[in-house]
């Protein structure tokens, strides 16, 4: 199976606001996703300096692209 994850950096008014990461948890996976989040915050955090949130959705809700994509999406404010 592809590999599926998308960074949505999220706008309030003028400047980004945050940042989140969505992946997808394999349904085989034996590790809690509270774990994941976690692990990949950190690494976010050790490589780039910055805190981000993740979103771990079930496997094959995010979209799978066949060629180069875009997966860096712009998304309004969030209520």
């Amino acid at each position: 199976m592809k590999e599926a994850w998308q960074i949505y950096v999220d706008k309030e008014r003028t400047t980004i606001g945050t940042m989140c990461i969505a992946i997808e948890a394999e349904r085989s996976s034996d590790r809690p996703t509270e774990q994941i989040v976690s692990d990949i915050k950190r690494e976010v955090r050790a490589r780039l300096g910055m805190s981000v949130e993740v979103e771990c959705l079930q496997e094959g809700t995010l979209p799978r692209y066949e060629a180069k994509a875009t997966r860096v999406l712009h998304r309004a404010e969030r209520t």
